[in-house]
């Protein structure tokens, strides 16, 4: 069972893949082989907005749960100024994180890191700017997450 506080009011749906589909019970079964260390990316929409989380399940002491906090305090919005990008810099906007740290990290389509940055505190508009040094593709992926929520873009290169 996923704890869930804030939102807005209206019905919540959640969705896991491979635990489960969108549904209003926040209810997951968590087979056994799964439960110790595996990480489950948790989709949570309500009044149309979608947001997502990462949790990681432990089992100590036969503790069958895990917990997720849904709030509208954080809602991570990221932005590419320009896609396809210009000048060999990747440009973006991140909101909805204010006073978050934040991990950004740019890589190409093989997982290969190209940059990664650590920000302490996100201002109200946090921009990124992040160099583009390889020419070799033309299809890269920005990853900008909170200690709880993950927002994965394309980025395209001419």
């Amino acid at each position: 069972m996923l704890n869930t506080t804030g939102g807005n009011g209206t019905p919540i749906e959640y969705k896991v893949p491979g635990l489960g589909d969108w549904r209003t019970s926040p209810e997951f079964f968590v087979p056994t082989y799964q439960r110790d260390g595996m990480v489950f990316t948790l989709y949570i929409r309500q009044s149309g907005q979608e947001y997502t989380t990462q949790y990681t399940t432990h089992c100590n002491s036969g503790a069958r749960q895990a917990a997720s906090t849904f709030s509208e305090a954080e809602n991570l919005q990221v932005r590419l100024l320009g896609n396809p990008v210009v000048n060999q810099k990747v440009i973006a906007e991140v909101t909805g994180v204010e006073g978050r740290p934040l991990t950004v990290k740019l890589t190409d389509m093989r997982g290969r890191i190209l940059d990664q940055q650590q920000i302490e505190q996100a201002q109200t508009i946090e921009r990124l700017v992040l160099p583009l040094t390889t020419e070799s593709a033309s299809l890269f992926l920005l990853e900008v997450a909170t200690p709880s929520q993950h927002k994965t873009v394309r980025v395209l290169a001419k």
